[in-house]
């Protein structure tokens, strides 16, 4: 079992996000991700972004990334090493 639900994109008037929920200590941290997808003026462009930072986020989450305690995930370059 992950201690994530999978990153999904979601649309709220004209804005988007990517939507997850990570659990830490027993607690859950829901998650909205923008990273400057809404300044894109094209929707399809727009999408196509939101849906390759989902995919991102999820690939960073399976990498064993917490956004509680490394929001930008600085530490995967440690863990790497460490490997």
């Amino acid at each position: 079992m992950h201690n994530y639900t999978k990153p999904v994109v979601c649309k709220s008037g004209n804005e988007y996000y990517v939507f997850f929920s990570f659990y830490h200590n027993g607690q859950k941290y829901d998650r909205k991700l923008r990273e400057g997808i809404n300044r894109i003026k094209n929707e399809k462009q727009r999408i196509a972004e939101a849906e390759a930072l989902a995919e991102a986020r999820h690939i960073w989450l399976q990498n064993g990334w917490n956004p509680v305690i490394d929001p930008k995930f600085e530490m995967r370059n440690a863990n790497a090493a460490f490997s």
